[in-house]
């Protein structure tokens, strides 16, 4: 199991965005593995080789996808990313960099299920100053399923 250590928020540009996370050193397939029962994923998708040893994540959600290529960071945790048409933030550069030897992979939970969990945040934060006003999150769930 691997417990994250974060690291103030940083400004990228105009935009405010979270610095990577740092994990206990653990290889990609059992980071993906806790992900996906954590949040109950059916349909994941994982890009390097599952034995890869990771330990510094950068988490976006929903279609907010963080660099992979920044030196301080070993796997993306995003909800989607476009497979191509990014220069050095797509799946291929990933690829490219497990032939090379440079740790790097991504894990993309998908887009309602990487979201999820701040939308239940964010409803729980209403509901405490608005006790007036019915708030009840309503959980979105995964729409893919494998085949």
């Amino acid at each position: 199991m691997w417990a994250l250590r974060a690291r103030p928020q940083e400004r990228v540009g105009d935009r405010a965005a979270i610095a990577p996370l740092h994990a206990a050193r653990d290889d990609l397939g059992e980071m993906a593995a806790t992900f996906q029962k954590r949040l109950d994923i059916k349909a994941m998708r994982v890009v390097d080789d599952p034995k890869a040893m990771v330990s510094r994540l950068h988490l976006g959600v929903g279609y907010a996808t963080p660099s992979i290529n920044e030196p301080d960071v070993d796997v993306v945790v995003s909800g989607e990313q476009q497979e191509s048409g990014g220069f050095l933030d797509r799946p291929a550069y990933v690829l490219d960099a497990m032939t090379l030897g440079i740790p790097k992979a991504w894990i993309m939970l998908g887009h309602n299920v990487s979201e999820e969990p701040g939308r239940w945040e964010m409803a729980n934060w209403i509901k405490s100053f608005t006790p007036e006003v019915p708030v009840q999150f309503v959980r979105s769930g995964e729409p893919f399923w494998t085949v």
